[in-house]
This record gives C-alpha cells, structure tokens and sequence, in this order.
C-alpha cells in the first residue's frame, strides 16, 4: 500500500480565476489532501505498479505534452506544491532545499553537527547517481499523490474517469537535452514561457507556469544568504544582473544550449560508448585515469549553462529551479540505460570527496551507505544504493528500459543510444555511404548538424573500419575560483568579448565547474579544498566540419596535431562573465584514439594517447 501521508495544504485561493499568471483557483480552500498520521518517518516509498504490474513510463516532457490528461494533472500537481505553505515539509520550498540551503534536517534526519553546513546531496561521490534516485522518487511520490487528488474534482462523469485514468498512469517526465530536437530549440518551450493555460476541474484558467520559476512564498533572506540570492524573489536563469530587479533570458539560455548541442550529443554518445567503469562514469572526481569524463561533469555543464549565474549554477540554490527536477530525471535515465549496458559495473568503496548533512569528508562510502534522508521503512531505515540500483522497486520505468517477455533490452537501449545521440556522432558520419545518405536530412538549423550537410568528406578518414577520434581532456580543482565558473574551447578565431562566448561559432564546447556559493565553501570545514575534477570536450566533429571546409585534410596525427596548435585556444570565465585569466590548476591537453564502429552495435575504443600536453590560452 501507498504510504502517501500529507499534511494540510494551505492555500488560500480567491474566487475569481487566475488570469493574472497567479495559481489555479478551485473555487475553494484546497486544502487537507491527505491527513497526515505523523510528523516524522515519511516512508519514501515510490508509486505503486498497475495489478498487472506494469511499470508506467517517465517520458521526455515534449512526449508526456502529447498525453493532455496527464501533462494537465502534472501542471496542476505543480501548481498546488509550489504554492504549498514553506513551512510544510512537502512542499516545493522544502523539497529542493533537501538538496541544499536552507540546510535544516529535513523530516528530523540530523547527522554530525559540523557537517550541517551543507545539503544532503552527494557530488564528487560515487554514490551520485545512486543518492539522486530516491530524491526524485520522493517528488514524484509527493506529486502522484496530487494528481490523484486533483483528479478527483473534475465532474463526476466521463471526464473524471479520464483524468483518474491519467493520474494512475502518471510519472515525472525527464527533458532530453541530448537527442537531435524536432523543433526550433534544445530547450523545450514549456520550460520557457512565463503563464499557461490549463483545464482544471474549475476550468480553463491561465495560470502562473510551475516550470517557469518557483516564486518564494515569502523570500527568507537567513536561509538563502549568498548575494544575489539574498534578494532574487524568484528562480532566475541567465539574470539580466544580481538585484531584486533582475529578469530571466531564457532565450539566452536556448541560444546558448543550442550552439553546444552536438558537443553534448556527443559527450553523452562517449560516455555510453567509452565507460563501462561505474567508479569513473558516475562522478567527476579525477584520479589520474585516462576517462576525464563522467555523468556528473555532464550533469555540470547544464546546470551552469542553464543558469548562468542564476540559481541553477550553484549547488545548494540549484533545486528550488523547476529545470533541475526535469533534469535530474534525465540523468537518472542516462544511469539507467549505461546500468543496461553494464549490469556488473557496481560501487566500489571509496573516501567521501565532500561532507554533506549526514557525511563527514573521508567517511567510507559504498553501496550499503544510507541514502539520507529517504526511509523506506517506518522503523528508521533508509534507502542505500543497493535497494536502489533497480528503477522497479520505485514504481516506473524508462522507455528503452522497461522490458518484458522476448524483449532484448540491451539491444533496445543499444538502438536508442544510436538512434537519438549517434545520428550525428563521427563514429556514424565518417563512413562516406553514411554520410551521403544523411548530408540533406536535416530539420534543424544550426551548427550543431552544419558538417552533416556539407559535401567532401574524403574515402580515407576510415580505415580498417577505424577512425580517429579526438577529444580534449579538462582538469582543475572545483574550488579554484571559489565560485562556479566556465572553461570555453575554441577552434579558431572568437570574439574577445566573453558575454559573446557561449554563442561563438568557433565555440568547440564549454566545461562547467559547478560548485557552492562562498558562504557554503566557508562552513565545508573538512572538504578538501584541492579536490581535482574532470571533463571532457569532444573535438572530432569539429575537426570534419573543418574538413568538408578543406582548412584540415584528413584525421590523423600528422595533420592534426599542426591545425590544433595553430586555432585550439581555451578561455575561462565566471557565471557573471568576467574573464579570468590564469588558473594554477588548471591543467587542458588534446588526446586521441582509434574507434571502431560495428554495424547496430555501439563504438568500440582502443587507448587513449596524448597529442598534445597542454593547450594554450586565448
């Protein structure tokens, strides 16, 4: 049975309906959903499956868009938790502030007093991926349980029959900022727009957009202390500057994203190809391997890019974002389709990097740590990584990974990988037969497909069904610049000024340092400020477009090692915009390897070998 305890909602709604973007108005007091038995030991128990049990689907938010019952209820069910009471412990406010500020024990979890300067969340952990789950398990269980209440007062009839239909099946959805987009933008447009319409049960009402920015109910300015966030009212992305006064740009951040597009692509396409490591997929913590990437570096670089000195870019502000939940779901879904891939990679023990609410610095982690603050059971017991390695115990499924009876799952997930982040992978576009039949193909009009609709790639860039690929390797210390901060690649000439940079056309790709606000570095008493982490940024499809252009003439070492020396610069800058120059950590080379590609099968990669040591500065 669904332990789905509540508490009174408080929401006081006025009779006339919400055109002026505020909340939904039911024309009552939405209140008392479900009562709550207890104060404490909330059981995170996920949804619980169909009678048959099937597990329903997390969908990309443009599919579950598509489904209007359900995508109504999930705008509604965010609607009532963002305008939940602050004080309450389901809602919005003390759901993100689970992964960081205001730093309270949540649901009465304490640990050690000198590491309650932090959130709970893991980074620099092995237990990333893992920790995660249970969180977004929890937010969907608190939202499933308001579908299902709002479901209810639609009129008795067909109608509720339809929305009760939609609330059983409903889960969260995820925002695939990977896969080649069918429209205009990376970003979906209903992360974008400040007021939707919506047919609620009191009906159709244009209401205030829950995935636009979280309005702080009041703003509490000794709980979220770290200036600009001491005065931002609401959740900004890419603020126009750091007072009360300041706008979001989500039209900068969809520039933005879009002009990285296929570098990311291809981030996550290497990953799924290249790391079969849980320890090194999972967390960006470098440990002078040859695998500079992981799932969080990439998990990184759209926190920074998607906040860009809004809440986003840092970690304890991060949550309170609506963008964060859909991108966390992503990422849980990237975890399970690589888990496919490599069912024997597991956690192998190591040191905390980083302390959190309940972890000091240097505490042994594995997969039998608790994943505090999420019980699942009412005698105190948490989730630990173990329970959590499977999505099913949490009641849903992705959907490449769902299964069933003659399903090869490996192989669906194997097809997905290629079909959504491959398509434009080099691995799939330096076979000339593949690349004639793809140069006219796309819909999407940016830089991020330009090489594929170029024509003059040579025979030679393929030989012995092997090419080469080459990627530059990103290392510095998280704490460097005591704030979160970028570092721009580029092959050939950009504009000097660094507000230009993320939208160059010479922009290769960005790595993303996503750390704490100084007043979070300052009570980490035990982290070790030297801690080094890792990312890459792929340069391969870069160094075709330059091909088909005739600047470059084939792959290999000879020819491009003499092009990278002569226009591959790198340029740091601050979420603000600043430029910084000299970073003592920072440490950049180029290396490369040779990859085969197997019909319908996944890359494979041989050794990785250092091209050039160290990159220059701009």
């Amino acid at each position: 049975m669904l332990l789905l305890t509540f508490f009174a909602l408080l929401i006081s709604l006025s009779c006339s309906a919400a055109a002026d973007g505020g909340p939904y108005n039911y024309g009552m007091e939405a209140r008392s959903i479900y009562a709550r038995s207890a104060a404490t030991d909330y059981v995170t128990t996920g949804i619980p499956t169909s009678t048959n049990g099937t597990l329903p689907l997390r969908l990309e938010i443009r599919d579950l868009e598509k489904d209007n019952a359900t995508w109504t209820l999930f705008i509604l069910a965010l609607d009532m938790m963002q305008y939940t009471n602050q004080s309450e412990i389901f809602s919005w406010y003390q759901i993100a502030g689970i992964h960081g500020r205001p730093f309270y024990a949540w649901d009465n979890v304490n640990g050690p007093v000198d590491d309650q300067g932090n959130g709970y969340c893991t980074h620099v952990s092995i237990l990333f991926p893992t920790w995660h789950r249970p969180y977004l398990a929890l937010y969907e269980q608190i939202l499933y349980g308001m579908a299902q209440y709002i479901a209810t007062l639609y009129p008795v009839g067909s109608v509720r029959d339809e929305y009760i239909a939609a609330a059983n099946r409903f889960r969260i959805p995820y925002w695939d900022w990977a896969a080649v987009p069918s429209s205009a933008h990376t970003t979906a447009d209903s992360i974008m727009t400040p007021t939707v319409s919506v047919a609620g049960p009191n009906g159709v009402q244009t209401i205030h957009n829950p995935l636009f920015n979280y309005d702080f109910k009041p703003l509490i300015t000794d709980d979220l202390p770290d200036a600009p966030f001491d005065v931002f009212r609401t959740t900004q992305r890419w603020p126009t500057n750091m007072t009360a006064a300041s706008v979001s740009r989500n039209d900068q951040m969809a520039a933005a994203l879009d002009n990285s597009a296929s570098s990311l692509r291809n981030r996550l396409y290497n990953l799924f190809t290249n790391y079969q490591n849980y320890t090194e997929f999972s967390n960006e913590a470098f440990s002078n391997s040859v695998y500079y990437d992981s799932i969080e570096s990439v998990h990184d670089f759209i926190h920074g890019y998607t906040g860009n000195g809004g809440h986003m870019t840092y970690i304890e502000y991060s949550a309170f974002d609506p963008i964060f939940f859909l991108h966390h779901t992503m990422i849980d879904r990237c975890f399970a389709l690589w888990q496919v891939l490599n069912p024997d990679g597991w956690i192998q023990p190591e040191p905390a990097t980083y302390s959190t609410f309940t972890t000091t610095a240097g505490d042994i982690e594995d997969s039998r740590t608790p994943l505090t603050p999420f019980r699942n059971d009412s005698k105190g017991g948490f989730w630990i990584s173990d329970t959590s390695r499977e999505t099913a115990p949490f009641g849903y499924a992705y959907p490449e990974t769902v299964g069933g009876p003659g399903v090869d799952v490996k192989s669906v997930v194997t097809n997905a990988i290629n079909n959504l982040y491959g398509t434009t992978a080099p691995a799939n576009v330096v076979s000339r037969d593949q690349f004639v039949t793809r140069r006219s193909t796309s819909e999407v009009q940016n830089r991020a497909l330009s090489y594929t609709n170029a024509a003059g790639l040579p025979h030679n860039l393929v030989q012995n069904n092997q090419y080469s690929e080459w990627i530059v390797n990103i290392r510095v210390q998280k704490r460097a610049l005591s704030a979160p901060f970028f570092i721009h690649i580029f092959l050939g000439v950009f504009d000097p000024d660094p507000a230009t940079w993320p939208f160059e056309p010479n922009l290769v790709g960005s790595h993303s340092v996503f750390t704490m606000a100084p007043k979070g570095i300052d009570n980490c008493v035990q982290c070790n400020p030297e801690q080094v982490i890792s990312g890459t940024v792929p340069l391969t499809s870069a160094l075709l477009a330059d091909i088909s252009k005739g600047s470059l003439q084939n792959l290999d070492s000879s020819d491009v090692v003499p092009h990278l020396n002569a226009n591959l610069r790198y340029k740091v800058a601050m979420a603000d915009g600043t430029e910084v120059g000299n970073v003592d950590s920072l440490s950049i080379n180029v290396v490369s390897a040779s990859v085969q590609k197997p019909d319908g099968e996944l890359p494979i990669w041989g050794a990785m070998q250092v091209q050039i040591e160290s990159v220059s500065c701009g």
